[in-house]
């Protein structure tokens, strides 16, 4: 972790093979399992963002998903590599692009499934409140990029962050 500057890592990747209760009576895997792993996968890259910054610790949470394309099935057996990245910061969120790929362990075939765009806010303990309960919206240092590569973000990345937040959450 490090300090002010937000050089933190900006992308992270989970796998979990996909079993018959993650799926249909075809075999193909239900479209709520996977926007499941999207959302962990959004919110750990996020809530280690935040908590990379000096003060106050926090959870990052999802305010909204932009845009989800599914598109391809995945199945059961295939294992599924959830891919997030940090595209975007503004002054209250961040903007996380996800990619999965489903790999079939056995042909070794790739297929990029499903491609999602999250808006996660990142939030305080609230002093009044119980300590689980998170509800002040704190400010986000911008991310450093620490590949040469530029990032590509969501067309209008900056338009969108006066939007993008819990209603009623007041800014640290």
């Amino acid at each position: 972790m490090s300090g002010p500057t937000g050089e933190t890592p900006s992308a992270i990747q989970i796998c979990r093979i996909m079993r018959p209760d993650d799926a249909n009576v075809a075999g193909n895997v239900h479209g709520g399992t996977i926007l499941k792993m999207i959302e962990e996968a959004g919110v750990i890259i996020s809530t280690r963002h935040c908590n990379s910054q000096n003060g106050e610790r926090c959870v990052a949470v999802l305010a909204r998903v932009e845009r989800t394309d599914f598109l391809s099935p995945m199945c059961i057996g295939e294992v599924a590599h959830v891919s997030a990245e940090i595209t975007y910061t503004s002054k209250h969120s961040v903007e996380v692009q996800v990619h999965v790929m489903s790999e079939n362990i056995l042909t070794g075939q790739n297929p990029l499934p499903v491609e999602s765009w999250c808006c996660v806010q990142c939030l305080s303990r609230s002093v009044n409140l119980p300590s689980r309960v998170y509800t002040k919206a704190l400010f986000i240092y911008p991310i450093v990029v620490l590949t040469a590569s530029s990032r590509p973000t969501l067309p209008g990345a900056g338009e969108h962050s006066a939007q993008c937040g819990l209603s009623g959450l007041q800014p640290h």
